[in-house]
């Protein structure tokens, strides 16, 4: 705490070093009356773009300075550099859903050996270590799905359960100071309104009834649900009419495989498809899927974790080479879904020039993956994959329907849930759908004002909403 401000209200800062959809880290510097202020951050996530490599090493802030760091959910775009941001410094709490502190565990142990292994690629010190990683967990503190947590005498925070990913929340943020109205702050994170292991209710009434400043993603914010093509059921079935006796291997996000699990296994029982071996490859996809389905989140109902197939496996490196020969029906559902990282390498490297082999990708092909070098391939065409030039003769197939990110009609009918929206702010996006959603947001709502957050931006707001927009440029700390 320090002297700062000589304002009569509270107002909270916010800004971000992200300039597109990767590496979420919001920084919110709140100003009191009494000349105080705190500093905290929602989300602290690595860069995944290529071109954004170095700013995994910056912060816009100084971490030490950080009171606390909230965390919506656990993919890495959002916890990446929560290891990185305690070795600069931070010794805060980080609270978080009692399911996201669980994934958000494993998925950072299993990031140390990808972290070292690109940083030794680029001649880069790796971001963080294992110790790292240890140190971080002692930090975490994690709290039940829509409950409210007091973190000081001025700062109460809610988790609403979002159907992103399991653990995923919705946080609603309220700063309050004497005689003055509260402030209120929405940060939707990476938001779905459905998931198909557990009920998303909506936001509380009375919070929906708040004066409230709204942060929401943008992701896909170029398309509305009923334009996703719902193909990977169909093409499965097509595929095996061809090819009876052919073998399927579904590249795969780690969090998403229990969601691939379930759908085979329901097509199976429906007859969609014969009910031969399921397999799944790869440690974090394996360690997540058996958490799934072992009942270890507390907010995925005991009513829907029996989802495995009939017949299904687990794959032991040491016996997956049996996989590449193999001439049975089955279906291989291994890490990672871009190709280019985990046992899915190795069977790309090895059945790719196989006909009665399809890869159905479940993920958008990003551009520099191995999913997009497949993507843009004609058929026979020759394909480099991990130092392996391979002929294409698989059919290779891809769906966006498994993506957890809302559409923009779904993003619209989030905002309009609330009944006084003071200030709406769009991040997580590219520059093309984080303006579709800001020109609808002011088409739609009953708003005056809508942001879009940037590493080129400042907004600041009060219990009213917005108080003043400034550019600002990037000052990074090392």
């Amino acid at each position: 705490m320090d002297k700062r401000s000589n304002d009569l209200r509270p107002n909270v800062e916010f800004t971000s070093a992200s300039p597109e959809v990767t590496g979420s880290c919001i920084h919110c510097h709140i100003d009191y009356p009494n000349n105080t202020y705190t500093n905290f951050a929602v989300d602290c996530g690595s860069f995944q773009e290529k071109e954004h490599d170095k700013l995994n090493y910056q912060f816009n802030f100084e971490p030490k300075d950080l009171s606390f760091l909230l965390v919506t959910h656990a993919h890495i775009d959002h916890i990446g550099r929560i290891p990185f941001l305690v070795k600069k410094g931070f010794t805060g709490p980080i609270y978080c859903t009692n399911d996201t502190k669980l994934i958000m565990d494993f998925s950072l142990k299993n990031a140390v050996h990808i972290v070292k292994s690109n940083a030794g690629k680029k001649g880069y010190e790796p971001l963080f270590v294992s110790e790292d990683v240890a140190k971080a967990m002692l930090q975490v503190h994690g709290v039940h799905n829509d409950s409210f947590l007091k973190v000081d005498d001025h700062i109460r925070v809610y988790f609403c359960t979002n159907g992103h990913l399991i653990g995923s929340a919705t946080i609603l943020v309220q700063i309050f100071y004497e005689d003055c109205q509260p402030i209120n702050i929405i940060f939707g994170g990476d938001y779905n309104d459905r998931n198909m292991f557990f009920d998303v209710p909506k936001l509380p009434e009375d919070i929906r009834k708040l004066p409230v400043t709204i942060f929401t993603e943008a992701t896909y914010g170029y398309m509305n649900s009923d334009e996703v093509e719902y193909c990977f059921e169909d093409n499965l079935v097509q595929f095996y009419k061809k090819h009876p006796n052919g073998i399927v291997v579904i590249p795969t996000f780690a969090l998403r495989t229990h969601e691939i699990v379930k759908t085979v296994s329901s097509m199976q029982r429906c007859g969609l498809i014969n009910p031969f071996t399921v397999y799944v490859d790869g440690k974090m996809s394996s360690t997540f899927n058996q958490m799934v389905a072992s009942g270890a989140f507390e907010s995925v109902p005991h009513d829907n974790i029996n989802f495995l197939p009939r017949k299904f496996k687990y794959l032991r490196k040491e016996i997956r080479a049996n996989r590449y020969t193999s001439t049975s029906p089955q279906i291989i559902i291994a890490s990672s879904g871009t190709g280019s990282y985990g046992p899915i390498v190795n069977y790309l490297q090895n059945m790719f020039n196989r006909e009665d082999v399809l890869f159905h990708f479940t993920g958008y092909p990003v551009p520099g993956t191995i999913a997009r070098r497949l993507y843009d391939a004609e058929d026979e065409a020759y394909v480099h994959i991990a130092g392996l030039c391979v002929q294409k003769k698989a059919t290779v197939k891809f769906t966006s329907q498994f993506s957890a990110h809302a559409k923009r009609d779904q993003i619209m009918n989030f905002l309009m849930g609330f009944e006084n929206p003071v200030f709406v702010i769009v991040t997580h996006g590219n520059q093309n759908p984080k303006a579709i959603i800001a020109e609808e947001a002011l088409n739609k709502l009953n708003v005056p004002n809508v942001g879009i957050l940037s590493d080129k931006v400042r907004f600041r707001v009060g219990c009213n909403g917005l108080i003043e927009a400034s550019s600002t440029e990037y000052n990074s700390t090392l």
